[in-house]
């Protein structure tokens, strides 16, 4: 369930129609809000008792606190804006974070709980940065029982969902075993390759390019009918499309290269290092991706597609850059790789192929039964605000 965004000069004949001694109110009527003057920087030698909260959660603890009683927050600015979270009392937030702060005609409960159900994504504005502001959606309308109703959903609503979060604990964790599973396969299978067959840098079983950005001021470049793969589509799969196009003009004009059908790409930059893709059409890709080509064939591309994935945690405490971490195309080639006969490699894909079937069968499976009790729970919410639950 969304509320839709009504502001106060909406037609209570919209609505939809609440029972008895219900009515719809302003938020600002039944919630204030109070600000943050937090950052890391002024915290960052803080140490104490008291925690302090971000965007992700919990940062740290520190020697002071903000709210002395329990309180929600909205992440007012950047990444995940519009998120809710209820905090306990003798904590604090940053400041891209904003209090909101129950008023006495509402219990504070079903004040988180009803503002999960809000669609504040009408009320987001800036593109860099996304922000959005109390003044905005202070006039959204929402349903409000008496107090003693509010205490009864609440109580319902606490029960059906300690149970619905328990199964949905058990399907996460069943998700977090099958990639276990998957994880101890990988290191085992190359653990054992590597005592039985020597080892070959990876620049002596084959070649190495990255890509290139055409300028994105000339319009010559863009909108073409050739691929133009970014490291974030990577996604440790085949890749059978891509989000951008350029021209052949843009190929010319920029370090973009055409390549063919079964390159193994690897993301070099950013958050994405590491992550891999093996291409089942013709593309170019932008400089953060890195194609290990295989033009002789002498190696199996899915067997170095493994083994690259089974390294990957070693690649990323190997990358460099600080927040950024980046490895380079010469950090890739000096990668040790073991190298048994062609068949052992098809053998080895085989088997990781069958393990790797049934991880990924577990995995759907829990994350559709994850999405069910996702919707239940919208279901509950829904039939909660319509005094219906």
């Amino acid at each position: 369930m969304t509320i839709k965004c009504y502001g106060k000069n909406r037609k209570m004949s919209e609505l939809y129609k609440l029972p008895a001694g219900w009515e719809w109110i302003e938020l600002e009527k039944i919630c204030g809000k109070a600000s943050s003057n937090l950052s890391l920087k002024k915290i960052e030698n803080e140490e104490g008792k008291y925690p302090l909260y971000g965007a992700k959660g919990f940062i740290k603890n520190i020697s002071f606190f903000h709210r002395e009683e329990p309180y929600i927050s909205i992440i007012k600015d950047g990444a995940g804006v519009g998120r809710i979270m209820m905090l306990d009392g003798k904590s604090s937030i940053i400041g891209t974070l904003q209090y909101l702060l129950p008023k006495d005609n509402v219990k504070i409960k079903y004040l988180y709980y009803m503002l999960l159900v809000v669609d504040f994504s009408k009320y987001i504005s800036g593109t860099t940065i996304p922000h959005i502001y109390y003044r905005d959606y202070k006039e959204q309308l929402i349903p409000l029982p008496p107090l003693a109703e509010q205490k009864r959903i609440v109580a319902k609503l606490d029960s059906l969902f300690e149970k619905i979060d328990k199964a949905i604990e058990l399907h996460q964790q069943n998700i977090t075993n099958a990639n276990t599973l998957m994880a101890s396969t990988l290191d085992k299978t190359f653990k054992k390759l590597e005592g039985e067959y020597k080892s070959k840098l990876l620049s002596q079983l084959t070649k190495t390019t990255s890509g290139g950005t055409p300028k994105r001021d000339t319009k010559e470049f863009w909108g073409g009918e050739i691929g133009w793969l970014k490291s974030g589509e990577l996604n440790d799969s085949y890749i059978n499309d891509v989000e951008e196009f350029i021209t052949e003009e843009g190929v010319k004009k920029s370090s973009a290269k055409i390549l063919p059908k079964g390159t193994l790409l690897m993301a070099m930059y950013g958050a994405t290092v590491g992550r891999l893709g093996i291409l089942n059409i013709e593309t170019t890709t932008n400089q953060a991706v890195c194609a290990i080509l295989n033009n002789e064939n002498n190696f199996e591309t899915k067997y170095l597609f493994y083994f690259l994935k089974n390294i990957r945690k070693d690649m990323l405490r190997d990358s460099f850059g600080g927040a950024q971490p980046n490895i380079s195309q010469t950090y890739i080639k000096a990668i040790e790789v073991p190298t048994p006969p062609l068949q052992i490699q098809q053998q080895t894909v085989e088997y990781l192929d069958s393990i790797a079937t049934k991880v990924d069968k577990i995995k759907q499976l829990n994350e559709q039964k994850l999405e069910n009790l996702k919707a239940l729970k919208a279901s509950i919410l829904d039939k909660a605000f319509r005094g219906e639950l």
